[in-house]
């Protein structure tokens, strides 16, 4: 369902074109490697310290509803991110027809550091913010700060962290695929 939101999401904003393609291809490996190295360490420490029955209307097996709220939740920031660099790169490549890779390469570099931190800092908000009361009453029920944290912010935590990895490897990717699809002195009508 992630590839048919992010593809329905991108032919709506870009159109049919190569960009929605470069977006979509940026975005579907950005959040995958993501979710892969997460699961890799999930099985690596078996999920030690995680707490998945902290979940909220959670009645089946919360692992995957777990990783499709952090795949949904960090696609968006991912698509964001990838579409605003190959946007801009495209259109830098389509000014500059004779562009070099590696001028691409650092172009594509800078746009995704400026990107980066106001993305990481509103997906922690995002993941964080629902359990900011549920925290307050733990509090005030005499709970600790750790076994508060532990019983409620932790897997928003866990999901800033997943989003923030995808949002870090989308830069590379999306500078890397736009110097292959938008080829050195080609015109672009894309």
């Amino acid at each position: 369902m992630a590839a048919v939101f992010c593809a329905v999401t991108l032919v709506l904003v870009l159109g049919w074109n190569k960009k929605m393609w470069v977006s979509f291809t940026t975005t579907m490996l950005g959040t995958f490697i993501a979710v892969a190295i997460s699961l890799l360490v999930f099985r690596l420490t078996n999920n030690g310290g995680l707490h998945f029955e902290t979940m909220e209307y959670v009645t089946q097996n919360p692992e995957p509803l777990f990783l499709a709220e952090t795949v949904l939740g960090s696609l968006g920031a991912v698509m964001d991110e990838s579409t605003d660099i190959i946007v801009s790169l495209a259109k830098l490549r389509k000014e500059n027809p004779l562009i070099s890779m590696k001028q691409l390469w650092i172009s594509g570099r800078n746009i995704g550091k400026t990107i980066m931190g106001p993305l990481l800092n509103v997906l922690f908000m995002i993941f964080m913010a629902d359990t900011f009361s549920m925290m307050a009453l733990y509090l005030r029920n005499g709970n600790g700060w750790g076994y508060s944290f532990e019983m409620n912010m932790q897997l928003g935590f866990v999901q800033s962290l997943i989003s923030g990895i995808g949002i870090v490897l989308t830069v590379p990717i999306a500078s890397w695929l736009v110097g292959i699809f938008f080829k050195k002195g080609a015109v672009q009508h894309a």
